[in-house]
């Protein structure tokens, strides 16, 4: 069984865990003072975050039997079936109680009715039983309910109100020291050579999941035994993190030497414009090419703040642009406009999302001024967004895109100009990664 010893990450949410346990541990504690035994708790995040894990644990730490099941298992063809799984799966709980009874993927059960259901569908009718089922618990049952979803806004909003589940724990993405326990954790059984810095890997990978640290170090373990080694090295680590799925290696020949020299202009682009923006992210690693692949990718490691509060300036959204497209602009210094690749699409993508985000939602247009140009849309069942661009006219519409524009074209003249004063610097860069194929964030500071 998962124990509180198995999970790490979880600082943040580990009073209102440990309330739970202890209900279950002795939920006549509570009852005598009068408390009320939460109907059902629900485990809200982003995937990999670890919900499952979580409700296993605290099962696990109380010492009481774990039910589960997924949402989707409830929803079939046949009408009644879904509705009949929700009493039998109840059924249960209450007579092994106390006990946790888990559903993962809770919006497949729980999604927003929608005013042209009807009442004979089959995903209203397990609803309806669902809320049944769960008004008819008494306080002292012993039966907590939790759930996990990643869409808290495709829930049906009868599920949430007091008396259901009423209990809403965010789990966030780990912290720097959340980090560094979940790594520690994964790194138990694989043979690690002494000497790896955790902090220096933990502060790389800000950002990350727990369940893509987990996979990080599995997958550090892999490269380690391709190369015959008995010990898994920080390089091994940084290695996996820099190439993400790319797992093949190819002989460096098929990378053509005129190929190679444009993806290594790119990165150096990035990374020079990255380095130079005030407030700017710090760079992590750089790669041109990696095993003989034919791409490059930067690494910048997120600041911590601005993942935690999902706060962030008009400037650094502006800086992101920047970089953006830094890649694109230093192709057409170097290499001459009609050498400019297709490589930068997604990053141009980026950008426009950016662009956009700043003028339809957050009010920074300079025509239109502090106006939100996003609609509330109502939720219906089998759409996941709840936001979309409000349905404005033609005129304002041209308005703000043309305020889309120029801040694109801004970022671009920005990043232009930014490469164009540094440009022996850029030179000096490009050569190295050509030579290096890879190089840290110390190295790239020691060459500029």
């Amino acid at each position: 069984q998962l124990t509180f010893k198995d999970i790490e990450g979880i600082d943040q949410v580990k009073t209102e865990i440990r309330e739970l346990v202890e209900f279950l541990k002795n939920p006549k504690r509570f009852i005598d003072l009068g408390a009320r035994s939460p109907a059902g708790v629900l485990l809200v995040g982003a995937p990999g975050t670890g919900k499952t894990l979580l409700a296993k644990a605290i099962a696990g730490e109380a010492g009481v039997p774990f039910f589960s099941a997924a949402g989707t298992e409830f929803m079939e063809v046949f009408v009644g079936v879904g509705a009949s799984r929700v009493r039998d799966m109840f059924q249960k709980a209450r007579k092994a109680a106390p006990c946790i009874l888990f559903i993962d993927e809770f919006d497949g059960i729980g999604q927003q009715r929608s005013s042209t259901s009807m009442g004979s569908d089959e995903s209203v009718q397990t609803i309806n039983q669902l809320l049944t089922e769960m008004d008819g618990f008494e306080d002292n049952s012993g039966v907590i309910v939790m759930a996990a979803t990643n869409r808290p806004a495709a829930l049906d909003t009868a599920l949430t109100r007091p008396g259901r589940f009423d209990r809403i724990i965010h789990l966030p993405l780990p912290n720097l020291q959340g980090r560094i326990g979940i790594l520690k954790v994964h790194a138990r059984n694989k043979k690690i050579e002494e000497g790896l810095d955790y902090h220096k890997v933990a502060r790389a990978t800000a950002g990350f999941t727990g369940a893509e640290l987990m996979n990080l170090m599995n997958t550090s373990a892999v490269v380690a035994v391709r190369r015959g080694a008995k010990f898994i090295t920080e390089a091994d680590v940084f290695q996996k993190m820099g190439r993400g799925s790319t797992a093949s290696q190819y002989d460096e020949d098929i990378v053509p030497p005129v190929l190679r020299k444009t993806i290594a202009v790119y990165e150096a682009g990035r990374v020079l414009l990255g380095y130079i923006s005030p407030g700017y992210d710090e760079i992590s690693q750089v790669s041109v090419c990696p095993g003989g692949v034919p791409t490059g990718y930067t690494y910048f490691i997120p600041q911590e703040e601005h993942l935690e509060s999902r706060v962030i300036t008009r400037g650094y959204m502006e800086a992101r642009m920047v970089v953006g497209i830094a890649g694109r602009c230093a192709e057409r210094l170097v290499l001459g406009e009609a050498n400019i690749t297709t490589a930068g699409g997604g990053d141009l993508d980026n950008v426009n999302n950016i662009a956009r985000e700043m003028v339809y939602r957050c009010g920074f247009s300079k025509r239109l001024g502090p106006v939100a140009l996003m609609d509330t849309e109502e939720v219906f069942i089998g759409k996941g967004r709840t936001r979309a661009v409000a349905n404005i006219g033609t005129e304002l519409a041209a308005i703000a895109l043309t305020d889309i524009e120029e801040l694109v074209e801004g970022a671009e003249a920005k990043a232009y100009y930014g490469l164009a004063v540094n440009y022996k610097p850029l030179q000096a860069l490009v050569e190295r990664l050509l030579v290096k194929e890879t190089m840290s964030g110390k190295e790239v500071e020691e060459t500029l």
